[in-house]
């Protein structure tokens, strides 16, 4: 089966020429900016143009350096406010052989991401996420690409006291080197980075089964990270099991829409993990997912699949409520947050350790349902 879908196009990190973004390197004490090769341009570009370039880390040590990184302006002479606007950053990044364990622990930066706030170049103002370290499952990749999705306003590991979280203007990669073999330096390529709107609304992926450009941030669930192309960390097809690791919807209220999941189970990783955090969500928001359909008979989703939420509970908003018909065949919900239901839905389904179910227009048929262990004080809610 094959899940497509259509990604928004919104960050353009970097150019052709990689300094016509860059805002310079981390300036905090110690640190510098490391080594940059070759062009940065790649959203609606192939990768393999921006596989051609590497962010270098070289600091001469005999144990662990000092941290070095670099800024990039996110939207020309624009700002984020994420006070007013909920963002989920994605983005693979690819290790250059054993250089993957030329990085320090987690806990010692070994590579992280920066938001930035202000005009100055470089930035002095930043958000910071520990994510990879030797010690993390991440230093174990030989070779594919690995996914790192961050919700900008998650909790972060530092924080400077001054950073403006109404003002953010830049993004930074940075690393620390623990030589342990020789001379030699840590080395990774970041790829396909996209900055997704987890509210609703069509800046955040959307599936309607139907031919569209671009293929979501989307990691195939198999044995192991390592043993999966970068084709299919970045799509969401070939088998019947996928992880998801975004938000999503259904349905992009314009264009003709015909889902079926066709029985997938599809899960969202859990967040913060101590071993591998990569993953840095927030509970509820990070991941939503979506019902956006035309009010037109002819659209249609289908689910009879299992669904896995993970640590990170994802809320639903299915309360579309309207000629277009929501058909559930028996699908299971597991270790959801909140799930609001349209008129648009019709068929039972179970819903197992998931928030409240909230029927909210009574036109709705989820007769024959089953409920199982809620963690909210109400299983199903009527609204009038």
């Amino acid at each position: 089966m094959t899940f497509q879908t259509a990604f928004p196009i919104l960050f353009n990190f970097g150019d052709w020429d990689v300094d016509t973004r860059n805002r310079g390197g981390f300036a905090d004490t110690g640190e510098s900016q490391f080594g940059v090769r070759g062009s940065t341009r790649h959203m609606h570009f192939s990768a393999v143009s921006f596989y051609a370039s590497s962010f270098e880390n070289d600091n001469a040590s005999s144990a662990t350096g000092n941290l070095q990184g670099v800024y990039w302006q996110m939207f020309g002479s624009g700002a984020l406010d994420l006070t007013a606007n909920e963002r989920v950053l994605g983005c693979t990044l690819q290790w250059d052989g054993p250089e993957r364990i030329q990085l320090a622990t987690v806990d010692n930066a070994g590579f992280v991401f920066r938001i930035a706030s202000g005009s100055a170049t470089p930035p002095t103002e930043y958000r910071q996420w520990n994510l990879i370290g030797r010690d993390t499952l991440a230093a174990f990749s030989s070779g594919d690409p690995w996914a790192v999705v961050v919700d900008l306003n998650s909790t972060p590991d530092y924080e400077t006291a001054s950073f403006d979280e109404t003002d953010v203007q830049c993004i930074g990669f940075g690393s620390v080197r623990y030589d342990m073999v020789g001379t030699a330096t840590t080395k990774f390529a970041p790829s396909w980075v996209f900055l997704m709107n987890s509210e609703k609304g069509n800046d955040l992926p959307v599936f309607r089964n139907a031919a569209e450009t671009w293929q979501g941030l989307i990691a195939c669930a198999g044995p192991t990270f390592q043993t999966k192309q970068l084709h299919d960390i970045i799509s969401w097809e070939g088998t019947d099991t996928f992880q998801c690791m975004c938000p999503l919807k259904f349905g992009n209220g314009t264009q003709f829409t015909s889902f079926d999941d066709q029985g997938a189970t599809v899960f969202w990783p859990d967040t913060d993990k101590p071993d591998d955090p990569r993953i840095r969500a927030r509970t509820g928001l990070s991941f939503r997912v979506y019902a956006g359909m035309r009010n037109l008979a002819s659209d249609w989703i289908r689910m009879s699949g299992t669904y896995y939420g993970g640590n990170t509970l994802p809320d639903w908003d299915f309360s579309q409520s309207n000629d277009a018909p929501i058909e559930f065949t028996d699908p299971t919900f597991n270790d959801l947050g909140d799930f609001l239901v349209g008129s648009s839905v019709v068929g039972p389904a179970t819903w197992s350790h998931c928030g409240e179910v909230t029927i909210v227009d009574n036109g709705a048929d989820i007769d024959g349902s089953t409920f199982r262990n809620g963690h909210k004080d109400a299983l199903l809610v009527l609204v009038p």
